[in-house]
């Protein structure tokens, strides 16, 4: 009964958050400031959006500290980490390659970054605080300790999913929504294997690095045609390499962190069973979620 209680009210948390993004991403840039105010804004914005509420969900909820992860990765898990990074980038790269090559349209995955005048974008150490720091930690606190906290009695696999899923609709962007789901997927692995959020913020800002300084370059040499087989082979390389290793170390970061996703799962299934994920997909406030994610793709834009 806890669970499905917990079903429901995990994705008002979600359903709050969405609202007040769709309604802060729309008003008049020019509210902001101007110069280096307006990034000020933007950050501020973020960290009203994101990070208060889930506080506030936090000490509603009673949600003991240690349960949110909210601790450095062991020093063992450097390489996957570093491997986990590779695979977000070279997975994104391939996602945005077919989308490119199936002629649908790929649209910028920094969330408000439409509020920022062009005249401002040169500003580099702003813009990564803006559109990489903060977005990396807020998000991460909210979806990789907060949700994937929530969702936990799902077992690894589903809470990383739901988390994963919770990330992708929160950006409201039809376009993006392969990358944000994919990479909210590899960043849920990452916080889950290490069992620190502060391993995916790190993923997460690098990775937000990559989109904001080089991407471009990437589309930029997949555009010219004999490029593209070399470029798409080394991707799927680098992609399937550091996916290998991700894997060979997995195993032994879960043992040496004491109690290990396989003891949980055995647990479940041992005091009758983890829950099915479609609990948790099919509750009420998810569904307002999904509803309220085609409306803001569909007829917000």
């Amino acid at each position: 009964m806890e669970n499905r209680k917990t079903y429901i009210i995990a994705p008002v948390l979600v359903i709050i958050i969405m609202a007040l993004s769709l309604v802060l991403r729309h008003i008049d840039s020019s509210m902001l400031g101007e110069g280096e105010t307006v990034f000020l804004s933007v950050a501020a914005i973020q960290l009203v959006v994101l990070f208060l509420p889930a506080l506030i969900y936090i000490r509603i909820r009673s949600i003991p500290v240690p349960r949110l992860r909210l601790r450095l990765p062991p020093r063992k898990s450097l390489l996957f980490i570093l491997s986990s990074l590779v695979v977000v980038i070279s997975g994104s790269m391939l996602i945005s390659f077919g989308m490119y090559f199936c002629g649908i349209p790929t649209s910028n995955t920094l969330t408000y970054s439409e509020l920022i005048p062009e005249s401002l974008t040169s500003r580099t150490v702003f813009v990564s605080i803006a559109f990489a720091v903060i977005p990396a930690l807020t998000e991460e606190f909210l979806c990789r300790s907060v949700i994937l906290e929530e969702y936990d009695t799902l077992g690894m696999g589903g809470s990383i999913v739901m988390s994963s899923l919770i990330f992708a609709l929160l950006h409201a962007n039809l376009e993006a929504f392969p990358i944000y789901l994919f990479s909210g997927l590899v960043l849920g692995f990452v916080s889950y294997v290490s069992r620190s959020v502060f391993a995916s913020m790190a993923v997460h800002l690098i990775f937000n690095l990559y989109i904001l300084f080089f991407e471009k370059y990437i589309s930029a040499i997949i555009k010219i045609p004999q490029n593209v087989i070399f470029v798409i082979f080394l991707t799927v390389a680098l992609l399937l390499l550091f996916s290998f290793f991700i894997f060979a170390q997995t195993e032994s970061i879960l043992l040496k962190n004491g109690r290990d996703a396989l003891d949980r799962d055995w647990d479940f299934e041992r005091t009758g069973g983890k829950p099915p994920l479609t609990h948790a997909l099919l509750s009420p406030s998810f569904l307002v979620c999904v509803a309220l994610y085609i409306i803001a793709v569909i007829f917000i834009r």
